[in-house]
């Protein structure tokens, strides 16, 4: 983390947020407004920390993280029910909130 990262963390995080850095998803999977977060673990693979920790506070924000370890792993339809259950994503929007806080 250079310095200027560092600052805005803990301008963050004295202001009460909870900040994750590590620990994103392999891909964000995006469709017809909604989003799925895919995180491709080797076999014997698992989740660490910053992972779980990640995919709690993407779940809580609408979008969920499905863990899988090839296409043949999922069930058949489980991306598009979890897509389908997934709130909408409107990048726009959301990066307009951003902005007016910075």
């Amino acid at each position: 983390m250079n310095v200027g990262e560092s600052v805005i963390r803990t301008q963050l995080e004295q202001r009460g947020f909870t900040v994750l850095r590590g620990g994103w998803p392999d891909f964000l999977a995006l469709k017809d407004g909604h989003g799925l977060g895919v995180e491709v673990k080797g076999y014997g693979d698992s989740l660490s920390r910053t992972q779980r920790a990640m995919g709690r506070a993407l779940g809580e924000l609408g979008l969920p993280v499905l863990v899988v370890r090839s296409w043949e792993d999922r069930e058949n339809d489980e991306v598009e029910r979890l897509l389908a259950s997934s709130a909408p994503c409107d990048l726009e929007t959301a990066w307009r909130r951003i902005r007016s806080v910075a």
